[in-house]
């Protein structure tokens, strides 16, 4: 299943609603023993807007769902190697853990573990 940002501003989507959605998904997965992804596609911009979409992302990572980019996703499923579970210290200006921490420490929310 895919989530973006624009959900919050399509489908006009308020914070419970995005919050509950999102995590029924996971327990979809969860409960159905079968792995499963979740993509979400959140702009910085948005962020403001999708806070709630960040915090729910986030919730599921403290459950045991791995945060992973398409890359590692990619080698994760083709050579078996699984992107780390914990955040790392950003490797470049372009690290993407560097800028859903930067961006969810704005929203007041710690992301690394």
């Amino acid at each position: 299943m895919a989530f973006g940002d624009g959900a919050m501003f399509v489908l006009n989507w308020n914070a419970p609603t995005a919050r509950a959605t999102i995590e029924a998904a996971g327990r979809r997965i969860v409960d159905s023993g079968v792995p499963g992804v979740l993509v979400f596609n959140l702009h910085p911009a948005n962020h403001l807007k999708a806070a709630p979409m960040y915090e729910a992302a986030k919730r599921l990572v403290e459950i045991g769902f791995m945060a992973a980019t398409l890359g590692e996703a990619i080698a994760w499923f083709s050579q078996g190697v699984p992107p780390s579970p914990t955040l790392s210290e950003p490797q470049s200006r372009w690290d993407w853990r560097a800028r859903i921490a930067q961006y969810l420490s704005i929203l007041g929310v710690d992301f690394r573990r």
